[in-house]
């Protein structure tokens, strides 16, 4: 199947598009991680360690490799790139983190794996309309698949049109992690590890202040040290591969395949929480498959717009 949707075999896969497969897949931890440590930690303090922990993690691994390494880095970030980063770090760690974790506080999830789809939609969106990057007019179709089945999540199924608040939270952190995306892309061609380890750095120790301010109690060492580790597994690493990959492929087609893996999010949820399998989730899954086939199958030559 994966031959067919990239039009060349396994083993030849380029590097851009095994980081952009390796991003997503350490991604879908973090829906069924934290809502296990939401019994015992507030979201934004779970947002906070989460990001503190991939920070400190790639923190160790950029000294590791200064001290292994007898040569200076090259590519490190200049004043110029620190305005995209922190530009970037608002939008993603500081708005989307919280809105994520308030999201899947007050929804399954299952269901808020599958919205976190919308990332790729909105990612595609504003580097096609905004950051002025080609787009095909199949991709278009398959994000419209994907919107729609969105839209059955978020819905809560009453008679009147209501919409469920933590579904909708979860898609304000999508169109926040996509322009988090479009911005982190500015500064793609850096040093990777400066960049994964300073933005999650900052953005993680920013949360962890805000959420002492408003009263959130530090949960314990045993609790903390679990939640840096599964931060520095499911968000450093995840940010890693999502710069090396948007140095090959775009933001927009990284975008895409970022939408792949919130189904292995679901599942996980699905295996490891015991969260029922609902027509509602089926059918939302179904058509979210549909969208990305669209997006992600080999693209004709006369389909491009723009």
């Amino acid at each position: 199947m994966l031959q067919k949707l990239f039009g060349r075999p396994l083993g030849r896969l380029s590097p851009g598009i095994a980081f952009a497969i390796a991003a997503p897949l350490f991604y879908s931890l973090t829906i069924p991680l934290s809502k296990t440590f939401l019994r015992q930690v507030e979201p934004w303090l779970l947002a906070g360690l989460l990001d503190l922990g991939a920070g400190l993690g790639m923190a160790i691994v950029y000294l590791f490799r200064r001290v292994m390494s007898h040569q200076s880095t090259p590519n490190l970030m200049n004043r110029q790139d620190w305005y995209w980063l922190f530009g970037s770090i608002f939008a993603g760690s500081l708005m989307a983190s919280v809105l994520q974790a308030y999201g899947i506080a007050n929804s399954t999830a299952a269901a808020a794996s599958l919205l976190l789809n919308l990332e790729g939609v909105f990612t595609g969106l504003i580097a096609w309309f905004v950051f002025r990057e080609a787009f095909n007019s199949q991709t278009a179709i398959g994000l419209a698949i994907i919107t729609a089945g969105s839209i059955i999540l978020v819905w809560t199924g009453d008679s009147t049109l209501r919409f469920s608040w933590g579904a909708l939270a979860i898609v304000g952190s999508c169109i926040c992690w996509a322009t988090s995306s479009n911005l982190t892309h500015k500064v793609a061609a850096r040093d990777v590890i400066q960049v994964a380890m300073m933005k999650n750095f900052v953005s993680g120790s920013l949360n962890v202040i805000f959420a002492f301010a408003i009263g959130n109690p530090l949960p314990s060492p045993a609790i903390a040290g679990a939640i840096a580790i599964a931060g520095f597994i499911s968000i450093g690493l995840t940010y890693f591969c999502f710069i090396l990959a948007l140095r090959q492929l775009g933001t927009s087609k990284v975008g895409a395949f970022f939408s792949i893996f919130p189904f292995a999010g679901a599942v996980l949820a699905v295996i490891t929480l015991g969260e029922p399998i609902t027509p509602q989730l089926l059918v939302a899954a179904v058509l979210m498959a549909i969208g990305l086939w669209f997006c992600l199958r080999k693209k004709g030559s006369n389909s491009t717009v723009g």
